[in-house]
């Protein structure tokens, strides 16, 4: 049931396109242009929420402008220094990453704790998993402060703070190890809409493990985690109505499953299907198709992949 802890991921760093004027003849501005210059000139004026705004088109290159890190990571600042805890929090992701900005890991940390403290939960999040980290990057190795930072995350109500607060949970790391909180912690982070959390909840009732097992269960909270905008319950999904656990078995909808999975880059999910076409299950017989798939799951370290890509050596 072990699983990674995620960053929430940078928001994109893009930049705005001035206004061309041709040398004779000056052409209007856009309505987006002029939407856009009066919202720069909002944010000036102390609309912080204006303010963040720019800074994702910026990130986006949405409305009338392209990529410019830089332009991004200046009106996140305006609006932190103003007291917008969102825009601290994303101004720490671009001085930790460097995006616009020269990198600083420490200033990155300082950033997340003042949106951290202004209940910002991603904030409390980017700055346990900085914690969690070996340091040598100007911010020490601390597992008790990063369990701190992920309680009081979840306790703001953020999913992916709950589900990474469930692996600590897990794994016995900044506290003491306890499957059964693990276990409630992933079916809290599903309940606040991260999907992730869905898939862990799912294989803690597949597996028993700090939970009563409940097949059923699992299979409806691995169905939200595979869908598509994301399908980190493909996996198990398939697996389960291979075998006819939970729900009626179906080879054939189970190398869905798993075609949605290898496709979003789960390599035991391409090592599944290649197996049901080397086999013929479910899927029309193609001995070509499994050693491709199997090749691509053994390509990405998967061990039995190999074993089954030479017993399937043409």
């Amino acid at each position: 049931m072990a699983l990674a802890w995620w960053y929430g991921g940078p928001w994109l760093w893009l930049r705005h396109v001035d206004a061309k004027h041709a040398a004779v003849e000056a052409s209007a501005p856009s309505a987006q242009e002029t939407q856009n210059a009066k919202d720069e000139q909002a944010c000036k004026s102390g609309d912080n929420e204006v303010c963040f705004t720019v800074a994702l088109r910026y990130d986006d290159g949405t409305d009338g402008v392209t990529k410019d890190y830089a332009h991004a990571a200046q009106f996140y600042e305006i609006a932190c220094n103003r007291g917008h805890p969102t825009s601290c929090n994303n101004l720490g992701v671009d001085y930790q990453h460097g995006y616009g900005v020269d990198a600083d890991v420490p200033r990155a940390a300082k950033l997340y704790q003042g949106a951290c403290d202004s209940k910002n939960a991603l904030g409390c999040r980017n700055l346990a998993l900085l914690y969690k980290q070996d340091g040598g990057a100007g911010v020490p190795h601390d597992l008790d402060k990063a369990f701190a930072l992920l309680t009081r995350g979840c306790d703001l109500r953020d999913g992916k703070s709950c589900n990474d607060l469930g692996w600590a949970y897990e794994a016995g790391l900044g506290t003491r190890k306890d499957v059964k909180k693990a276990a409630n912690l992933y079916g809290q982070a599903c309940d606040l809409g991260y999907l992730y959390g869905c898939r862990n909840s799912g294989i803690c009732y597949e597996t028993a493990d700090g939970v009563e097992r409940d097949d059923q269960r699992a299979v409806v909270l691995l169905e939200r985690a595979c869908v598509e905008e994301e399908k980190g319950g493909c996996l198990e999904l398939g697996r389960m109505t291979l075998q006819g656990h939970g729900t009626e078995k179906d080879p054939a909808r189970a190398a869905e499953h798993f075609q949605m999975g290898c496709d979003d880059g789960w390599l035991e999910a391409c090592e599944e299907l290649g197996r049901l076409y080397a086999l013929g299950t479910g899927v029309k017989k193609d001995p070509k198709k499994a050693r491709k798939l199997y090749g691509r799951a053994c390509d990405g370290g998967v061990d039995t992949s190999c074993t089954e890509l030479r017993s399937l050596a043409p």
